[in-house]
């Protein structure tokens, strides 16, 4: 509609890639219908110039909530988080999100079943967050149910998180498990070790605390053990979030100067 009646078109996070999700098209689709793009990072942005966009129509800014993220990081202790949670962090914690995969519906369910065999053998407690409304997310849901029924005393099923809770639990837990964009994009600026399973976040780009495997069972708790280990602990320190710009990006004074450019709506 905004096409038809020459609104201009502001297209925020263009240039990312999903190859397990059916995200991909709508994505590009839109980047085609829109007039300016805000990107998360320069990879994404020279993506966009290969699919025709104009350079001087792209502004890289990161991910906006990261910086508000970190300050809020050290809101909670362990010891808060707990009683917030109702959940003891005993051994190793982990916190796992699996969502769909609508383009290979049965992976979901099988990354779901060889996690909760890799939760038993590595004695990890599990707090699970709630999949996304994609087609098949009911089954996943269903499915960690019965296994934190069955699992009371470390696991629990998160649907919502109060905003300053969130960082805090990443910022206290050992290792994040699943195939989520919060594996990619947030958990670097934690230093929180990642194990990405599958290929739904293929594409991306991957910061340095996150190792990728695929969906057998063997090759997932291999990759857990190693994220958990303090030489990968050391490893990544140090590392910086690609998606991650301190400067602050008043987008609203961007659409201000772009509602003053006379051709904003002619795309070669």
């Amino acid at each position: 509609m905004a096409t038809l009646k020459n609104i201009p078109i502001i297209h925020i996070y263009g240039g990312a890639i999903t190859t397990g999700a059916i995200d991909n098209q709508i994505r590009n689709a839109v980047t085609k219908l829109s007039h300016f793009h805000l990107v998360a990072c320069n990879l994404y942005r020279n993506r966009l110039i290969k699919m025709g966009e104009k350079g001087n129509r792209i502004k890289t800014i990161g991910i906006s909530s990261l910086n508000k993220m970190v300050k809020l990081k050290k809101n909670y202790t362990k010891v808060q988080l707990e009683k917030i949670l109702n959940i003891k962090f005993e051994n190793k914690t982990s916190i796992i999100t699996i969502h769909p995969v609508t383009l290979h519906p049965n992976e979901s369910i099988d990354m779901v079943k060889n996690i909760f065999g890799v939760i038993k053998d590595l004695n990890l407690t599990a707090i699970f967050t709630y999949p996304n409304k994609d087609q098949g997310n009911k089954e996943i849901i269903k499915e960690i149910n019965k296994f934190c029924l069955n699992n009371p005393k470390n696991t629990k099923f998160i649907k919502i998180f109060k905003d300053d809770v969130f960082p805090s639990l990443l910022n206290n837990i050992d290792i994040m498990i699943g195939n989520s964009s919060s594996g990619i994009v947030e958990s670097a600026s934690f230093k929180l070790p990642v194990i990405n399973i599958g290929n739904r976040q293929s594409g991306k780009l991957i910061p340095k605390n996150v190792i990728n495997s695929d969906n057998k069972y063997n090759n997932i708790k291999t990759k857990v053990k190693y994220g958990l280990s303090n030489v990968f602990k050391n490893k990544i320190r140090l590392i910086e979030n690609p998606y991650q710009i301190n400067t602050k990006t008043d987008i609203s004074k961007i659409l201000i100067k772009l509602n003053k450019i006379d051709n904003i709506l002619i795309k070669s």
